[in-house]
């Protein structure tokens, strides 16, 4: 027999640190869906390289056309707020190998930091973009912001449509065997907890 879950969080579903549930659906939890996770790269009011670990994206398009289709960015945040005011940004896919250093991004994300450098991390200049590209990544999409839309209806997460204006890509991940596997693209799925509670963010190390 299959659980049905509902749109409402069940009563005796468990946090692991306060208002997790009010950020994240209990159903990302529950279904464990994995997605790609990449850098989302910006420019700081005063030049220094922001950097965000990100999921929850759609790529897709048409002729001549392609799209980011990104929900949950914080509006409280970093990234929000330089794509608001730059409108533009880059992603990076990095393989496994850079996982910690992704991480470590999440940790040093003052003011006043160069995320990138911060995590040992090289930036690199875009072609059609301010915002620097990460050398490491094997595959790097330069983009331009199209929509910022409140798809919660609640102010505090959005959904940012870019377009992709460039890739960069390694010719080493040419071949989908290179990209599907241990040195390609890095996933995530939210994980349930050793406690039986909601789970925390994690990588999944092969394709």
């Amino acid at each position: 027999m299959k659980k049905e879950i509902t749109r409402t969080k069940p009563e005796n579903l468990a946090e692991m640190w306060p208002g997790q549930l009010d950020i994240f659906s209990h159903i990302d939890y529950a279904a464990g869906v994995p997605q790609a996770i990449f850098l989302i790269t910006t420019l700081k009011p005063d030049g220094k390289v922001n950097a965000c670990l990100h999921g929850w994206t759609a790529f897709n398009g048409g002729k001549n056309q392609y799209y980011a289709v990104m929900t949950g960015i914080s509006r409280d945040g970093h990234t929000y707020q330089n794509l608001m005011r730059d409108k533009e940004f880059c992603i990076n896919f990095l393989s496994p190998a850079y996982y910690d250093a992704c991480k470590k991004t999440i940790e040093e994300n003052k003011d006043d930091v160069d995320e990138l450098a911060a995590a040992g991390l090289t930036a690199e200049p875009a072609a059609c973009v301010k915002a620097p590209r990460v050398a490491e990544a094997f595959l790097a999409y330069e983009c331009r912001l199209v929509s910022d839309v409140d798809f919660a209806n609640e102010g505090g997460m959005r959904l940012i449509v870019g377009e992709v204006v460039r890739a960069a890509l390694d010719p080493l991940h040419e071949t989908w065997r290179n990209a599907g596997g241990a040195d390609g693209f890095m996933y995530y799925m939210q994980a349930e907890g050793e406690s039986g509670g909601i789970g925390r963010l994690e990588g999944v190390r092969d394709a």
